[in-house]
């Protein structure tokens, strides 16, 4: 936890300097979210990505259920 919580605020200081073109961001956890935390699930709401300037995801929600298969396809293919 405190691992993630220092790279989130690494790449929220270098968006915030303008030394990157890549920036990510959630809204904090609820209470009740905090203690979904040992699930098996992944379960992301109300994030946002941006890179080069261009805003990908706004406010977005993504759920990965285990169990099933998932792919991700990039500009190379």
């Amino acid at each position: 936890q405190a691992e993630y919580e220092r790279q989130v605020a690494s790449l929220r200081a270098a968006a915030a300097s303008g030394d990157s073109d890549f920036a990510v961001s959630q809204a904090e956890l609820s209470s009740r979210q905090a203690m979904l935390e040992n699930a098996s699930d992944i379960k992301l709401e109300k994030f946002s990505i941006s890179a080069h300037g261009k805003e990908l995801y706004v406010n977005a929600d993504l759920y990965i259920v285990a169990g099933r298969r998932y792919g991700l396809v990039g500009p190379n293919g």
